[in-house]
């Protein structure tokens, strides 16, 4: 009897713990994105805005600014997360009701032409079905964004 109920105990135990460790999971690979104007050129200390969020796990986005390099490029390192199994259930009975309007899976997004203004703002996205995007056309604003006094 006393075996028995060690072996539950044990049993439970594990159970448990498995239910609540933090699992990391990765939302998006490294990602580097070189940035060009429409003849090829490319554009350095372009402002860009990456987004990352695995929605199936994470309650929110999580976001970083950063400029392009003199080869109008950009790196970001590996993005993961942590959740445990309780985590991931209850995220999905959330997402459950909102099943036709809901996001699934992991996500990066970046903002490219914040800054300089001269160029239109366009984006590119990571949906986890394949390599994120490496290159992306900014265009020129054909009218300036700001009227100068």
């Amino acid at each position: 009897m006393l075996q028995s109920r060690t072996l539950w105990s044990v049993v439970l135990l594990a159970f448990v713990v498995l239910l609540l460790y933090p699992f990391k999971t990765r939302v998006v690979p490294p990602w580097r994105l070189c940035v060009a104007d429409e003849e090829g050129r490319p554009i350095p200390k372009m402002a860009v805005r990456y987004f990352w969020r695995h929605y199936s796990i994470d309650w929110e986005s999580k976001d970083e600014w950063a400029k392009t390099d003199a080869n109008g490029c950009v790196s970001f390192p590996e993005r993961t997360t942590r959740a445990s199994l309780a985590q991931r259930i209850i995220k999905a009975v959330f997402n459950a009701p909102w099943i036709v309007h809901a996001s699934w899976g992991p996500h990066g997004h970046i903002v490219v032409g914040v800054s300089p203004y001269e160029y239109e703002t366009t984006s590119v996205t990571y949906d986890g079905s394949g390599p994120p995007p490496e290159r992306v056309v900014a265009k020129r604003r054909q009218k300036p964004l700001f009227s100068q006094c």
